[in-house]
């Protein structure tokens, strides 16, 4: 504004775009009633508003908010009510609006094909192919199983038999053994390889887990093949021995088994016909918690892995005798007060030599081993 001969007052229209704004007060008033009579304009919906300077140099400072990019200036429509005939009311821009554009993703710029295509991501953002990044899926191409099996004397080897195999290089057709999910749970990297034909291991035949596992062969250079059950047989597959081999009828001692031929990802431990949970595994040791038991007397041990049952006769003895027993305590209705003791009749029973609220530590009478 320019210095007029006495304070201007009155209201004044303006209009944006070509459609008019609520008239608002020409002399001082609070920023918001001017925000209030701009934000009914439907082109302009939210804007911030400041006033300054004095009565002779009125200042009205307009931000648009919601409308972006460069907007025309404001039209000065009707001053007529203004009391001060010198008052002067101009429209000039401060700063110009801009629009910020941030890289655009490939995705925006990706055309339609027929065929699959390659897209690389850079910082989880999708790049554009410069050039075309076709890629065609043939099955054909993938190596295939139609064969395999454990062959040797002295020293054995998994032989796989198939198509698409890389000649080249031995070391980059790799098998996968996989797990009951179908994950992978071993690899091996043949030692011998033609195109339809690949050698596994020069080991001995207790080396090799017993039973029957899903396998694939991986080609680098082509890819993986379908899952292929692999019947590794059961000759060998036995229990030597378990350590130890007698124990109280609550169990929970933990036992070792030796033997060959184990599967050391998945097997299963039975005493009889009670579960006893794997801890530990190799293909010659395996490691369980013997479970409890209700009767007394020998139980026979087997391993169950990759469809077959394993056993030889080892057994498990559950001796009642060395079970710890109590047959009567001492009160028996309530829980001794604090500074109370606690009597504890039975047979069996340690001699404790440490103790907290939580465990206790004693000397067995008898080793079950």
């Amino acid at each position: 504004m320019q210095a007029a001969m006495i304070p201007p007052t009155g209201t004044i229209t303006l209009s944006f775009m070509g459609i008019p704004i609520t008239p608002f007060p020409f002399n001082f008033v609070d920023s918001s009633v001017i925000e209030r009579a701009l934000e009914t304009h439907p082109l302009l919906t939210n804007v911030r508003v400041g006033v300054s300077g004095t009565c002779w140099d009125l200042k009205v400072n307009i931000e648009f908010l919601s409308s972006g990019g460069d907007q025309p200036l404001l039209e000065v429509v009707d001053t007529s009510d203004i009391a001060e005939n010198n008052a002067v009311v101009t429209v000039q821009g401060v700063t110009d609006g801009y629009l910020r554009l941030c890289p655009i993703p490939g995705d925006m710029l990706a055309k339609v094909e027929k065929d699959p295509q390659i897209r690389v991501y850079v910082n989880d953002i999708p790049t554009v192919c410069g050039r075309p990044c076709t890629h065609t899926v043939d099955n054909s191409l993938n190596p295939s199983i139609t064969e395999a099996s454990v062959t040797g004397s002295s020293s054995y080897s998994l032989v796989v038999t198939g198509v698409g195999f890389d000649a080249n290089s031995p070391e980059a057709n790799i098998l996968q053994w996989l797990g009951p999910e179908n994950e992978v749970v071993e690899t091996a990297n043949a030692l011998t390889a033609s195109e339809t034909q690949l050698g596994f291991y020069s080991q001995t035949l207790e080396q090799f887990q017993a039973g029957t596992q899903n396998a694939r062969i991986l080609v680098k250079s082509s890819g993986v093949s379908e899952v292929y059950s692999v019947d590794l047989g059961t000759a060998s597959a036995t229990i030597n021995s378990i350590t130890p081999n007698t124990g109280a009828l609550g169990g929970g001692i933990i036992v070792e088994i030796s033997g060959s031929r184990f599967d050391p990802y998945n097997p299963k431990v039975y005493i009889d016909d009670a579960l006893c949970p794997v801890l530990f595994a190799s293909k010659t040791i395996i490691q369980c918690t013997v479970p409890e038991s209700t009767t007394d007397g020998d139980k026979p041990v087997t391993v169950v892995q990759l469809g077959i049952t394993i056993s030889n006769s080892i057994i498990f003895t559950y001796d009642a005798s060395i079970t710890p027993e109590i047959v009567s305590a001492q009160p028996s209705t309530n829980i001794p007060l604090a500074g109370q003791n606690g009597w504890y009749t039975g047979s069996q029973v340690c001699t404790m030599q440490a103790q907290t609220k939580s465990e206790g530590a004693c000397d067995h009478p008898l080793d079950p081993g």
